[in-house]
């Protein structure tokens, strides 16, 4: 369609939509209306999740660390198809744009919501350049580092006390690893992703997570060391080792039930 039925289109949306959205923006500080925020996870460097079991004999320890709400107990996950579900805790390392720009790193465990579904609970956020989070208010910057170049992937994070995670991956990994299928469970698991005071995100996502291109590198040879407070908690060696070769556009309502 083009010439003068496009143009026309585009106005009609434009003086549809306009008044529709700005009475949502005029709603939402008397908590009649959600905001709605669009970021995107770059796939340049990728997005990476480092998945370790929670040690058995540490599983008890772990959840008094947590310290969860008593109506979000741990559960266990199954995040490749064709697993057994674990007891984990995910490092996701990526690169956001949108309403915020910069790398990030999210460590999470899993959790049962009200109708029995696993969901994210975030434990520890870290921001390069800082952050919102309804933890701390503002995520203060901090060391948060996550590149790709034609000989390897690195990825290194800074915890609390200066203590740190680091991992290598050799661009040899990348050339070997096989694609996988992303079971249905963690995807699912995205919708709503808690935080340790309860507060819960909203997350509506595309193709990008629903339907990814993601390549499982060999967790055994992959270069990883974790000086952080949850090291005591799990194996050493992570379960899966999930790189994202592409994109991914959220729109999140930050909050959503507050």
């Amino acid at each position: 369609m083009t010439g003068k039925p496009l143009f026309l289109r585009r106005l009609v949306k434009a003086l549809l939509y306009t008044p529709m959205t700005l009475f949502d923006a005029l709603r939402i500080p008397f908590f009649r209306a959600q905001p709605k925020i669009e970021f995107t996870v770059e796939a340049d460097p990728p997005s990476v999740y480092y998945n370790f079991r929670v040690r058995p004999d540490r599983l008890d320890d772990f959840a008094r660390y947590l310290d969860l709400p008593a109506n979000l107990p741990l559960c266990p996950i199954r995040c490749v198809a064709g697993e057994e579900p674990d007891y984990q805790l995910t490092v996701n390392v990526y690169r956001v744009s949108g309403i915020s720009n910069g790398v990030r790193a999210e460590l999470s465990t899993y959790v049962e919501d009200e109708h029995g579904i696993p969901r994210y609970m975030v434990v520890e956020a870290r921001d390069h350049d800082g952050s919102m989070d309804p933890i701390n208010i503002i995520t203060r910057p901090s060391r948060v580092e996550q590149s790709r170049d034609t000989t390897a992937m690195t990825t290194v994070i800074e915890s609390d006390q200066g203590a740190l995670f680091r991992a290598r991956a050799e661009q040899a990994l990348f050339e070997q690893a096989p694609l996988v299928d992303i079971h249905g469970e963690w995807m699912q698991a995205n919708d709503f992703i808690y935080w340790r005071n309860g507060v819960r995100d909203r997350c509506y996502y595309d193709a990008g997570m629903a339907n990814p291109r993601v390549r499982a590198l060999d967790p055994a040879a992959v270069e990883l060391t974790d000086d952080t407070h949850w090291a005591q908690f799990l194996e050493p060696e992570p379960r899966h080792v999930l790189v994202y070769e592409t994109p991914m556009h959220f729109i999140i309502v930050p909050w959503e039930n507050l």
